[in-house]
Formats: C-alpha cells, structure tokens, sequence
C-alpha cells in the first residue's frame, strides 16, 4: 500500500525551536502527549521529507500493554488508521505487534519505531519534528486555552493527570 503525505505544516527555525503552536519540541511534553492515552499526531522528517500520523491509544488496563499504536494509511484522519504495535507498560518498550496490519519494512513502521527509540534515550533528532493536532493527548477534545495548546493536553485533563500521579 502506499504511504499517503499529509498536509505539510509550517516550517521551523533551525534553532530547532517551535515556530508554531501545535509543535512539541520539548522531549518530556512529547513523551508525555505521546501516553496521555488519546494522542494524535504527526511526526515529520525533514530530512527524508517524509510525514506519518499516528494514533496511540491508552489500553483498558488489562495486561502487559499500555498503549496500542497505529499509523494513518488513507485519506480520514479520524478513520483511516491502522494498528502497527504496542507499548509494554513494564518497562515502555515498543514492540511491532504480531497481528500488525502494516509489514515491519512499512516506512510509517520503521519511522515510529526509530523516533521512539530514540526518544526513549531523552534525545530526539534535530532533523525529526513532532506536531501535535490541536486536540488533548489524553481525552481528544478540542484544545482552546493557550496554555493548553502550548502542553497539548486540557486544563481538566492535566488536572486529572496530577491527582493521578
């Protein structure tokens, strides 16, 4: 199947600073957006110029895993996602999953796995940025408040995260 290109969103300072409101370049905000348990996003290469969105879900808690990830294969944005594997809620590790809708060669495939790795060692590459949809990591719903769409995640929801912890 082949990969589809999204919208290119607008581009960033070589600083490697955010120029825009929906990038993350913080690693602990993009590590925490990533497990808030409804993230939407999109990773860009701007080195291969290549962009993939994916979906990474919270699991019902049952289990090993954590958060089950999927890449976007067609042209809905809210339909057109499928599952490439999962994060062990152990130890994090991200693992392909057997039952894997895309083959582990799958460009959307191999590039979530390396910007995960690497963003699991606190680094991320300056060539890779992360850019968040507008909508809460962790309930989805439409961010409105600056400081909201600045973290990616709602006042309610970033509330409920701290009582969490």
């Amino acid at each position: 199947m082949a990969n589809v290109v999204h919208p290119r969103p607008p581009s960033p300072a070589t600083s490697g600073e955010a120029t825009h409101k929906l990038q993350l370049t913080d690693i602990d905000l993009i590590q925490k957006f990533i497990t808030g348990g409804e993230a939407h996003f999109t990773i860009v290469n701007t080195q291969a110029k290549k962009r993939f969105t994916y979906r990474i879900q919270a699991s019902n808690g049952e289990g090993p895993v954590s958060h089950f990830v999927s890449a976007m294969t067609g042209k809905s944005n809210e339909a057109s996602y499928k599952y490439i594997g999962h994060i062990f809620l152990d130890d994090s590790k991200y693992v392909t999953g057997k039952k894997s809708k895309l083959p582990p060669t799958n460009d959307a495939v191999t590039t979530w796995e390396w910007f995960y790795n690497i963003l699991q060692d606190d680094r991320i590459a300056p060539h890779f940025q992360f850019w968040h949809e507008g909508r809460c990591c962790r309930c989805g719903k439409r961010l409105t408040t600056p400081r909201s769409i600045k973290l990616g995640i709602g006042p309610w929801c970033e509330r409920e995260e701290e009582r969490d912890r």
